[in-house]
């Protein structure tokens, strides 16, 4: 009927996007400390009203200052609250919490998630640059997006909320670094 059909190769998004991680470790003035390296909702627990981390298996003497909040924030908002809510109100609550947007929310679990993640954005701020935060929390982002895609065990509100993370902070990084690094891509920021 004169339609012709297009067959189109395209790569492993993931490996196309995973070209900010190869800069994730160039030099920057972030300081390296020791760190628990596998900080995340499940290895803190309380006792008596403060908080202790436990499994410190994956310790390292020299990471950046801030890594282990970055995965912890990156845990919170992967593990706990996406489990607690639809995506949408997910992205919105993301959007306030770094920034981006002024909504504000009447729902009480928004409410108290959102004080939540802005405490510890406040904490992370204070010990880390903004390259070394964005690249870092793109890093955990990234390999969410892995680790969250197993058949064997979907947690598709995990996978989504990865996604979001691994969106905001792409954007982040093309702005920040703009034409120097990622001259291709520039201007082909994600929406």
């Amino acid at each position: 009927n004169g339609e012709y059909l297009t067959v189109c190769v395209v790569n492993n998004p993931l490996m196309h996007l995973s070209h900010p991680l190869e800069i994730a470790y160039l030099p920057t003035t972030t300081m390296m400390v020791p760190t628990h390296g596998d900080l995340h909702p499940g290895n803190v627990i309380v006792v008596r009203n403060s908080p202790v981390f436990i499994d410190y298996g994956l310790s390292d003497p020299s990471a950046p200052i801030g890594i282990d909040m970055i995965r912890l924030l990156g845990g919170i908002i992967k593990d706990i609250i996406a489990s607690e809510i639809d995506f949408d109100q997910l992205k919105q609550l993301v959007l306030v919490a770094f920034g981006k947007s002024n909504m504000s929310f009447d729902d009480e679990v928004l409410s108290k998630s959102l004080s939540l993640l802005k405490y510890i954005l406040e904490q992370i701020e204070y010990h880390l640059d903004k390259q070394s935060f964005w690249l870092h929390l793109y890093g955990y982002a990234w390999i969410g997006l892995k680790w969250n895609h197993q058949p064997e065990n979907p947690k598709e509100y995990a996978y989504r909320a990865c996604f979001l993370i691994a969106c905001l902070a792409y954007t982040e990084i093309l702005e920040l670094f703009e034409e120097t690094v990622f001259p291709v891509l520039h201007d082909k920021k994600i929406e």
